[in-house]
């Protein structure tokens, strides 16, 4: 079991936004596209290699959560040889009640936003609009909230 501070330690190179499929790469994880997918994206733990399929057309921040978060269930051993997890937008929301979900979803904005990047362009640099810091992170505005609500920058009732 890995945290997302083991494998941007390991596989990030300090650029933002981060790299979710180089990363998926370095793991052994292979990505595709397919246009008649009923669900965001599709995980699926095979040997020798898992497999991310991903809605093609899908908007480009809503494909780098849906990798981030299967990189999440592979990290934490969610996963077995075999099994297969449908993504769909409920399974992203914050108020999941799966606690696999929700632990995939902490962690996948723990991988795209990083907390000591996030914490120097809010501090040292002054970024405090949410709409630029989301486009920094190739993010959406509600991740980017998630996270900066979950580092403490902004209270609880603005969180979505």
């Amino acid at each position: 079991m890995y945290t997302a501070q083991d494998v941007l330690d390991v596989h990030w190179d300090g650029s933002i936004p981060v790299d979710v499929v180089s990363i998926c790469k370095d793991l052994g994880i292979n990505i595709s596209e397919k246009e008649d997918l009923n669900c965001i994206s599709r995980f699926e733990m095979s040997n020798p290699n898992p497999v991310i399929t991903c809605k093609k057309n899908t908007e480009k921040k809503i494909i780098n959560f849906a990798l981030a978060h299967a990189v999440a269930h592979y990290s934490l051993g969610h996963m077995r040889i075999g099994d297969v997890i449908q993504e769909n937008s409920t399974n992203f929301s914050s108020n999941t009640a799966e606690e696999k979900e929700r632990q995939a979803n902490i962690f996948a904005l723990e991988l795209l936003i990083p907390k000591n990047t996030l914490k120097y362009l809010i501090e040292q640099k002054g970024i405090l609009k949410i709409d630029e810091l989301s486009n920094m992170f190739n993010v959406s505005e509600v991740a980017m909230k998630a996270r900066l609500y979950d580092l403490n920058f902004i209270p609880k009732k603005y969180r979505i």
